[in-house]
């Protein structure tokens, strides 16, 4: 009768299985998170559907005392929100606030109109190009009229897009480098330059065209930063790749578009009428002229020298730029019932930069990994321990 035979399994071999756990640990890890070069997040925020007035005229005075008593009124961080006067998808946000560069005792109504927003995910595919060059120099403090760019808050990797067209260019010990990044092309197939009013390039296996007007564009911003004279220049050494990324959008839910002057004239004249402030027509129509979508902040309009060195109501010019942050996907949109006239409204914030989490995904997963490490380092002692122990088997063949 043959006897049970004891099949001992070698270190050597519990170091292997322990490699591929640690493999496949990492694997998921970088399966379950989205890239790093991801283009900008929420490029429109949801200032970008809204318009705000500051009413710092002398003259123009308020009184929110009916606010503090409307049952159809939300009070949040000192401002006063309730359904606009103009229609049920707009939403007024009264606050009062100190005049920018002045003393904080004398404060001014700020009258905001907001479209709700919420975020949604899409799936973006892109046909890259990676310069492999090294420059020297390249502003990346710059302003670029019709770019929108978002920095890093380091300030050493900044992201450019307009339309279809997105350009990261990174800072490193050993100068500048970049990549450009063209999102859900329709560059057409080509053969040659022969078939193509651009550049025919490589993406992989595949030519595409990459229009003229596509080249000048991106010529123009990278001799605008400094870093290259021309897109041949910043692509002369390079390699070409695709694949997807997810990005996260800031939806408006109005029923149709918003007509800001109309939106802006009407609920500074429904506010005239309920007392609530007092200002002329003159100024209400002069207001409602400047007023348009993403006027809000630092581009909001107020009564100062406008460019024509008058005394008038104006706006600033509020460039494309601003530092990655994690409200820039901060949704706001009506939700649930109340009082408020059918409906409560409050802004929610939301990371909407999931890619921000990633080191830590990461480093909590190769702790996890250590320690299932750590654990089968202590189940071989204790199966050596037990193979040590003396004992009387017979082995055969």
């Amino acid at each position: 009768m043959k006897k049970k035979s004891f099949c001992s399994i070698l270190p050597a071999q519990w170091a292997v299985i322990a490699m591929l756990i640690l493999f496949s640990v990492i694997s998921i890890a970088l399966a379950a998170v989205p890239a790093l070069g991801a283009p900008i997040q929420c490029r429109l925020t949801a200032e970008n559907y809204a318009v705000e007035v500051f009413l710092n005229k002398d003259y123009v005075e308020y009184n929110l005392g009916s606010m503090n008593s409307s049952d159809s009124v939300l009070k949040l961080d000192n401002s006063y929100i309730f359904k606009s006067f103009y229609g049920n998808n707009l939403y007024t946000i009264l606050s009062e606030q100190a005049a920018p560069g002045g003393s904080d005792a004398e404060r001014f109504l700020s009258v905001k109109l907001q479209l709700p927003v919420k975020k949604e995910e899409r799936n973006v595919s892109y046909l890259r190009i990676t310069s492999f060059k090294k420059f020297e120099n390249a502003d990346l403090s710059a302003e670029l009229r019709g770019w929108a760019k978002v920095c890093s808050k380091e300030l050493d990797s900044c992201t450019f897009e307009k339309g279809k067209i997105s350009i990261t260019i990174e800072h490193a010990e050993d100068g500048f480098s970049g990549y450009i990044d063209f999102l859900d092309s329709d560059f057409y197939e080509c053969s040659g330059s022969k078939d193509c009013s651009g550049e025919c390039m490589y993406f992989m296996s595949q030519r595409a065209c990459v229009p003229q007007f596509v080249i000048d564009e991106i010529s123009s911003l990278v001799q605008s930063i400094g870093i290259s004279n021309n897109f041949k220049d910043f692509t002369i050494s390079r390699k070409t790749t695709t694949g997807s990324y997810t990005v996260y959008e800031l939806v408006p839910e109005a029923n149709g578009s918003i007509k800001w002057q109309d939106a802006m004239k009407d609920e500074l004249s429904w506010l005239k009428s309920q007392d609530i402030i007092h200002i002329t027509e003159r100024d209400i129509a002069e207001i409602a002229i400047l007023s348009e979508g993403g006027r809000v902040g630092a581009g909001r309009v107020y009564y100062g020298i406008n460019e024509a060195s008058m005394l008038a109501w104006t706006y600033s010019n509020a460039d494309e730029s601003r530092i990655a942050d994690e409200s820039d996907c901060d949704e706001f949109y009506p939700a649930g019932s109340s009082k408020m006239t059918g409906l409560s409204i409050f802004s929610i914030k939301t990371s909407g930069r999931l890619y921000m989490l990633i080191p830590i995904i990461f480093i909590a997963l190769i702790g996890a990994a250590i320690a299932v490490l750590f654990a089968i380092a202590k189940i071989m002692d204790k199966i050596s321990e037990w193979r040590e122990k003396p004992r009387i088997r017979v082995c055969e063949a």
